[in-house]
């Protein structure tokens, strides 16, 4: 078999959905930081917190996130890129969840903290396979 051809008889189940998807995945973590720093203001009357803790709200997730990123690829590789990209998913999406009720400063914090780790859990996963899916949908 020559380099150049693909072997796509392995996996003819795969359909631009799925690229579509991972592509989502990618966007919703890159934007995360973004929506917060236009919601800080609201979360700060709604939870009456002071100008330190609005801005831990900002850079719990940016610190977790860049702290575990690399970390994140490694566990790709170990327990498969799809595991953990769906486990970074549930996992960003509960935090988030926790975010949208947090009743207290503290634990919107720790909510943002959760969300970075899922997000840095599932980027490396998800560009790895969109390099996979694209090379093979070629």
């Amino acid at each position: 078999m020559n380099i150049i051809e693909r072997n796509t008889s392995s996996r003819p189940d795969l359909n631009p959905a799925a690229l579509a998807i991972l592509c989502l995945g990618v966007i919703v973590a890159q934007v995360d930081t973004s929506v917060v720093n236009l919601a800080v203001q609201p979360i700060g009357l709604d939870l009456k917190a002071s100008v330190a803790e609005l801005q831990w709200v900002v850079d719990a997730y940016n610190l977790i996130y860049a702290s575990f990123l690399i970390s994140g690829g490694l566990f790709a590789d170990l327990y498969g890129r799809r595991r953990l990209f769906v486990a970074g998913c549930m996992l960003f999406t509960l935090a988030s969840l926790g975010c949208a009720f947090a009743p207290t400063t503290a634990f919107i914090i720790g909510a943002r903290a959760l969300t970075g780790f899922g997000s840095a859990l599932l980027l490396p996963a998800s560009l790895s396979l969109i390099r996979v899916i694209a090379w093979r949908l070629l």
